[in-house]
């Protein structure tokens, strides 16, 4: 019979083995380095709007009186047609609210993208000659330059490069972290963020020179920001802009750079999610809507004959049990052997 010092001591190993696996897993560090960077980063971009939500700001629009809409109201209709891809709906109710809102910027921005997605470039000129207020910000210079850079590349028949102006990212005082440094590439890429992710929310088909915006930042955040938003940058280019090989090679690039550097290459489709097909579609909407109206079948909650009993509450994890039963075994059987010496 083992005795009863023997018995401590190799409860005392056990518990100290559990403990040091427990330790050992929470704690457990991953093969790739983290990336230091607290300058920039992509947030997730927002590609159009759910069906649902869509279909209910249409039919809480149809349940008032066109006479009695608001600015708001008129402005949001005239934003989920252009949403759903009904553009020229969506233009004739930007037509009248510009008439009526001249310098509203809203409007503005709104009816510039609509003129951008149906390439109308007699309608980007005249708004910007004479509703646009004078750029007095980059995410305006942004905005005016793609604007430019789809009719530049529609009348020329080639690559643009250079949209954004990023010129002053090579200064030399340019130090990370500097005053210089947040001015002149952290400020610009931020307002190129904003810009971008406006058109994102409405286009969703093929777009070279939304390829190339997104291109543009990927050079400026590999040369001087980080890696990590590099990737995603050049990843979403990538989507937008398939037949460019440059965009591709940068691809190929940035991942050997995080291979040579061990960081984890980032999932962009955390940033960028996928489009469900006919997610955006005007028709599909307006059928369910109507479908909805007509619907006279009574909606309940079906009763549940077979509900699930209540789980036994337990007030502490369930990965305590090994530990706690090792150690009312070792205490049985120390009692044991204690009682076994007394007699």
């Amino acid at each position: 019979m083992p005795s009863l010092k023997l018995i401590k001591i190799s409860f005392v190993f056990c518990l100290l083995a559990l403990s040091l696996n427990g330790f050992s897993q929470g704690f457990q560090t991953s093969k790739y380095k983290k990336e230091y960077n607290p300058y920039f980063s992509f947030g997730k971009f927002e590609r159009g709007v759910n069906s649902d939500i869509l279909a209910k700001k249409l039919d809480r629009l149809e349940k008032k009186d066109k006479s009695s809409w608001s600015l708001q109201d008129s402005m949001q209709f005239a934003e989920i047609t252009l949403l759903t891809n009904n553009v020229k709906l969506s233009q004739y109710y930007l037509n009248v609210l510009l008439k009526n809102h001249p310098k509203y910027i809203q409007i503005i921005h709104l009816h510039l993208l609509n003129a951008y997605i149906q390439y109308d470039f007699e309608t980007i000129d005249r708004i910007i000659k004479n509703n646009y207020v004078r750029p007095k910000n980059t995410f305006d210079d942004f905005f005016i330059a793609i604007l430019n850079a789809q009719k530049l590349k529609y009348l020329q028949g080639s690559n643009v490069e250079n949209i954004f102006d990023f010129s002053q990212a090579e200064l030399k005082e340019n130090k990370k972290g500097s005053v210089a440094y947040q001015r002149n590439i952290i400020t610009p890429l931020n307002s190129a963020k904003k810009v971008l992710e406006y058109f994102v929310m409405y286009i969703h088909k093929d777009d070279p020179i939304i390829g190339q915006c997104f291109n543009e930042m990927g050079l400026i955040l590999e040369e001087h920001v980080s890696l990590n938003q590099a990737y995603i940058a050049y990843s979403i280019a990538r989507i937008y802009d398939k037949k460019d090989k440059s965009i591709l090679e940068n691809v190929k690039r940035i991942k050997a750079k995080h291979v040579l550097q061990n960081y984890n290459t980032p999932n962009f489709r955390k940033y960028f999610p996928r489009i469900e097909y006919w997610r955006f579609d005007y028709e599909m909407l307006k059928e369910k809507i109507i479908f909805e109206k007509n619907d006279t079948i009574q909606k309940y909650i079906p009763k549940i004959i077979n509900e699930e009993k209540e789980l036994i509450h337990v007030p502490f994890p369930f990965d305590a049990f090994i530990p706690i039963g090792i150690f009312f075994l070792f205490l049985i059987i120390i009692i044991f052997t204690k009682t076994k010496k007394n007699k």
